[in-house]
């Protein structure tokens, strides 16, 4: 067990495992990008120098004089570098940093300078062929191990995940085996299983399997993340592009149904008109011999194409975009109902608000709502017998509503044989665009309420 053959093979095994350790890591941190790994390179890089200098193929390749003047020059300080990597690792693993301005962290940031300024001396010292005191030596080795087990209760204080566990079992084992090879230093060689240089090589192999096994479990778990992160984002994607084609074809489906109702109105209201002047032009030509019936068969088509124009401006308006706020739709509101009444000498009041708060209507908003307005006041003209009209706008807490109130006859809400379905097909105008059409009336007049 304590023969140089021994210590010359684990030297050996150590170098090698290592070696590769810090090749294969060395791959990893240029895939992942993972600064923890990056660490531990540094850790492993600096290892392998200790190691190799102490090991047969360092005398192959120097020569034995070569071998120990190289032993003598780096041995003491770059074992204190890599012991301060190996603490500076184990800082990152337990996620020390992630708290700045925390004692711990502070600390070893200042310790961490204290070793490797002493590393750094003790170089320059063996260069120039002197020594500093071997008290030294103990006091570095002490200091070293109360880092290793502050690192070791960080470790356990933290041991919330199988990363962590792996982290804190290379601890424990690490501090086991550098307490041996610290104790070994002072006992006689009798009694010794291991010599202190062989207690170091198994901690080294040993820790070598721990931390290598933690980051291969972390790598693993990240890797995982990542793969879940990448399925998220093909399948939010997937929805992202499923919901803008049902967003397109839900536009597709809107235009073509606007289409679609452009065209039942024009069919409705123009075709119709224009039916209506055909009709009336083909009486007139069979009355031309009787002027009074030509005459008013001339007027009859001149009032359907004043109608026609008006319906024909109605729709053009209704189109427009331009057009989509409350305070244009009452700008034509007036202007119909002044243009309207005019003729049948009705007096029309109207009450805005010195300011219309802006409020934007949809197409559809803005249809309905013009188109019951439109009624409201025909059936006023055809039915109310009113010599006033008054035509008031208020907003009352985001509710806009028109009131449309007149001084005529009235008539029986609960008989309206005569434009009941008007009035119903007013009423579900507004209840498509989520507003309200109340109609009340007595002698003294009617008052319609159309709210949105």
């Amino acid at each position: 067990m304590k023969s140089e053959d021994f210590l010359s093979s684990l030297t050996l095994l150590c170098l090698g495992a290592c070696l590769l350790a810090t090749a294969y890591h060395t791959i990893l941190y240029l895939y992942y990008r993972d600064k923890l790994l990056l660490h531990y390179v540094a850790y492993l890089g600096f290892m392998s120098l200790f190691i190799f200098i102490r090991s047969p193929l360092a005398v192959y390749i120097l020569g034995e004089p070569g071998a120990d003047k190289i032993i003598f020059l780096l041995n003491e300080g770059l074992q204190v570098i890599y012991f301060t990597l190996y603490i500076n690792f184990g800082i990152h693993a337990v996620e020390v940093t992630k708290n700045r301005d925390s004692l711990m962290y502070k600390g070893w940031v200042f310790l961490s300078w204290v070793l490797l300024t002493y590393a750094a001396t003790v170089i320059l010292l063996h260069s120039y062929g002197s020594v500093l005191p071997a008290w030294t030596f103990v006091a570095m080795r002490s200091f070293i191990l109360v880092m290793s087990m502050v690192l070791l209760w960080r470790a356990y204080a933290m041991k919330v995940s199988v990363f962590q566990r792996w982290i804190l079992a290379g601890c424990i084992y690490f501090l086991f085996c550098g307490l041996m090879s610290f104790i070994s230093n002072s006992l006689p060689e009798s009694v010794l299983i291991f010599y202190p240089l062989e207690w170091l090589q198994l901690a080294n192999f040993g820790e070598i399997l721990f931390f290598s096994s933690a980051l291969g479990y972390r790598l693993k778990r990240v890797n995982n993340e990542r793969q879940l992160a990448i399925s998220q984002a093909i399948e939010e994607k997937a929805i992202a592009q499923q919901l803008r084609f049902e967003k397109e074809s839900a536009i597709i489906q809107t235009r073509l149904e606007e289409r679609n109702r452009i065209a039942h109105d024009m069919h409705d209201d123009l075709g119709s008109g224009l039916t209506k002047i055909a009709i009336l032009s083909e009486v007139a030509k069979t009355q031309l011999l009787q002027p009074e019936k030509a005459k008013q068969q001339l007027e009859n088509i001149a009032v359907s194409s004043r109608e026609l124009v008006d319906n024909l401006q109605d729709i053009i308006w209704i189109l427009n975009s331009k057009n989509d706020t409350l305070e244009s739709l009452a700008s034509y509101t007036r202007e119909y109902a002044l243009k309207f009444f005019e003729p049948l000498n009705i007096h029309v009041k109207f009450t805005y608000p010195e300011e219309i708060t802006e409020v934007r209507l949809s197409e559809e908003q803005r249809r309905n709502l013009f188109l019951v307005i439109k009624e409201t006041l025909n059936n006023t003209a055809k039915y109310a017998g009113c010599k006033n009209v008054q035509v008031l706008l208020e907003q009352k807490n985001g509710t806009s509503i028109f009131t449309i109130e007149d001084d005529g006859k009235g008539f029986d809400v609960n008989n309206t044989r005569s434009f009941g379905n008007g009035l119903h097909n007013m009423k579900a105008r507004m209840e498509q665009v989520n507003g309200r059409f109340q109609i009340s009336s007595s002698s003294q007049g009617t008052v319609t309420m159309i709210a949105l």
